[in-house]
């Protein structure tokens, strides 16, 4: 199954995007509506040269936004992309909110430009950000303390096992940095402006929720993951400004966005962002994933090599993987009966060994394996005496996974 994500800013890079600017017109037509919405060139703003402008926060986030949907529009004019889940880091979400039709483009760069003045204003000369590897989040909190009311510092990103970022005043950030490096952690100290992701941003929030609450929503065609909660945007919208307003002075929970990607089935994670970026962080949560990235023009023809490749093969497992998941989730409502081995506890155990196996080693999905799934979940729902509706249901979502008809699936439930 497909997963695609989109970078945040610290992303940018001198001429991002300009290849596809100047090769594909879907690229450009994305680059020319986000300039007369601007009211300046974002083409302009690619090319500039200068390190410090090209980090300026109001025009970088709407120029990284700009880039991603470009990069995106080029790809799905060229093959079709049955994405399962996307998530964004920080800014990226809202590329990944756009990719799933929640929000226009032209109302998400609105957004974003004002988000960006919004965190341009919180931010102070005495503050930072301070990147921290090769310690967990729990020996951080016991080294200092964070929490508590004299040391102003804040978890702004949790983005692996053993990667997080802290953001504060720059003394407390030095102190941190010198204390951790004792243990062996490696730090650096971010080029940016502010205390991203802290409590630092929360005083300014309002600013952005009185224009988030007049965002005229629309349905998403496939999961988006909340940076905030590290699961996919509930189904209720009006719940959707608040999660984008906490996200900018709560924490980044990116490597519980990377497994609930993997737990629902995502094999494959496709990256668009200027330069590689999140992808890495991903892979080191889940050594699993295939990953690759769209940055450049000359990984497109990878990108739509390898999506044609994995299609098939990632949306079968996945089919497996959600026929198990609905097997051990549906509440049993009946008495256990002496067929319970024979109808539910060996059918999963042998349909868990083949997934298990699919997932780990270069063997290839069958129709076969999809049927032996569906039947071991039909055989489970039935046992444990599920009322249609609630078999309909569960139905209809595993029939989902295969929504673009890529190896009808679809067929062999409903015969």
């Amino acid at each position: 199954m497909l997963g695609i994500v989109f970078a945040g800013q610290g992303s940018q890079i001198v001429g991002m995007g300009m290849d596809f600017y100047h090769h594909y017109s879907e690229a450009k037509d994305v680059f020319d509506e986000a300039d007369s919405i601007l009211g300046w060139s974002v083409s302009e703003f690619c090319n500039e040269t200068d390190a410090t402008r090209l980090a300026h926060t109001r025009k970088a986030q709407a120029a990284i936004l700009t880039m991603e949907i470009a990069l995106l529009r080029t790809l799905q004019s060229r093959c079709n992309l049955p994405i399962a889940f996307s998530a964004g880091h920080s800014l990226g979400e809202y590329s990944a909110l756009v990719a799933a039709g929640a929000i226009g483009f032209s109302d998400a760069l609105r957004l974003v430009e004002l988000r960006a003045e919004t965190m341009n204003k919180a931010c102070q000369k005495n503050q930072g950000m301070l990147a921290i590897s090769g310690i967990s989040e729990k020996q951080i909190y016991s080294l200092l303390q964070l929490g508590e009311e004299s040391l102003f510092a804040d978890i702004a990103c949790l983005n692996g096992p053993e990667q997080l970022v802290l953001s504060g005043d720059i003394a407390v950030l030095a102190y941190c940095k010198e204390k951790l490096e004792l243990y062996g952690a490696r730090t650096k100290i971010l080029n940016v402006s502010g205390a991203f992701h802290s409590r630092y941003m929360q005083p300014y929030a309002c600013e952005l929720q009185d224009y988030l609450i007049n965002i005229p929503w629309n349905s998403l065609s496939f999961p988006v993951i909340s940076n905030v909660t590290g699961k996919p945007y509930p189904s209720d919208s009006k719940t959707w400004s608040d999660l984008l307003m906490r996200q900018i002075y709560e924490p980044v929970r990116w490597m519980q966005s990377t497994r609930c990607m993997y737990m629902n089935g995502v094999t494959t994670i496709l990256e668009i962002a200027p330069t590689p970026t999140v992808g890495q962080l991903i892979k080191e949560t889940i050594p699993a994933f295939n990953i690759f990235s769209l940055c450049t023009s000359a990984d497109l023809p990878n990108a739509e090599r390898l999506i044609m490749e994995i299609v098939p093969q990632s949306i079968t497992v996945s089919f497996i993987g959600r026929c198990l998941s609905h097997a051990v989730a549906t509440p049993c409502l009946t008495q256990i009966s002496p067929d319970f081995d024979e109808k539910c506890r060996l059918p999963y155990q042998s349909t868990l060994q083949r997934y298990q196996v699919l997932r780990e080693q270069p063997q290839e999905a069958t129709t076969e394996d999809a049927i032996q799934a569906y039947e071991m979940f039909k055989s489970v729902l039935s046992f444990k005496g599920v009322e249609l509706s609630e078999f309909e249901a569960r139905r209809d979502e595993l029939m989902w996974l295969d929504r673009h008809q890529v190896i009808g699936i679809n067929s062999l439930i409903t015969n």
